[in-house]
């Protein structure tokens, strides 16, 4: 049995959104951490990421089948990266980056800057993200509205506090971006349910009106919460993250769907795919 968030018909938005998301990725790690743009950036580029991951998620009821593939299109890649960055060193002679503490950035932090692969911690939250998502589908699902969304809070809870948490095991952070997974856990959850409840379709109808709502909670929270970044689990107030970065990837999300009507030049306007 196969259970998808959405049929095997490619939705363009998304695709869109994701070249969208790429765009501002590099122009976000090109502009000065905690400037305007750069914390208009990361309050909501990675949250978007993973909502959209979520909205695509395919559950398939074979545990090491679905292992097999995620392990294939997110562990590979990174490891691969990983393998490039070291060969490069090695070409030049830099031989001294080869210690512990890079050992430190590719197993433990997943943050291998040496390897000019950091970027790659993405891959492996989202790689966990992923597990938690199927054990979410396969056991909690049958579950009622009120207990999945008291589960939801207390996740996302954990998430935004996760540093504060480790400081009471003594540790900086949880080993292989685990710490990082619980967040991108959540924003798939949202993704998830954006597609399930066919919200995406609903608010769509109403663009104009849902991006000044979404631009209006967005724009203030996100100059008074600050600079975050899920990479390194902050983000400082959490009702403030929740709503700026949810608002953030609707207005994305909204700004994609527009793309793509005007690409239809007007003609019957977006194509949704129901579960």
């Amino acid at each position: 049995m196969e259970q998808s968030g959405l049929k095997k018909d490619r939705i363009f938005w998304i695709d869109i959104a994701k070249g969208i998301l790429i765009f501002i990725v590099f122009w976000g790690h090109i502009e000065t951490t905690g400037d305007t743009i750069s914390t208009a950036i990361f309050s909501m580029h990675m949250p978007a990421f993973f909502v959209l991951s979520g909205y695509t998620f395919k559950y398939i009821d074979n545990f090491k089948k679905f292992l097999s593939r995620k392990a294939e299109t997110l562990l590979f890649p990174y490891f691969f990266f990983c393998i490039i960055g070291a060969c490069i060193h090695l070409l030049y002679g830099r031989y001294e980056l080869f210690g512990t503490e890079m050992l430190r950035q590719l197993l433990v932090t997943v943050q291998p800057d040496y390897l000019y692969s950091g970027g790659g911690w993405f891959l492996i939250a989202l790689f966990w993200a992923n597990i938690y998502m199927y054990i979410w589908v396969k056991y909690f699902e049958q579950f009622d509205l009120a207990f999945k969304l008291i589960l939801a809070f207390i996740i996302y809870y954990i998430a935004s506090n996760i540093l504060y948490i480790n400081s009471f095991m003594n540790i900086e952070r949880i080993p292989l971006k685990i710490d990082s997974s619980f967040m991108a856990f959540f924003f798939m959850l949202v993704g998830f349910y954006l597609n399930k409840n066919n919200a995406i379709q609903k608010i769509s109808n109403h663009k104009l009106i849902y991006a000044v709502i979404f631009g209006l909670a967005y724009v203030p929270l996100m100059k008074a919460n600050g600079w975050c970044n899920v990479a390194n689990c902050v983000y400082n107030n959490y009702i403030f993250y929740f709503v700026e970065s949810v608002g953030g990837t609707l207005l994305i999300i909204l700004l994609s769907m527009s793309i793509e009507e005007r690409k239809r030049f007007g003609g019957g306007g977006v194509k949704f795919y129901q579960v």
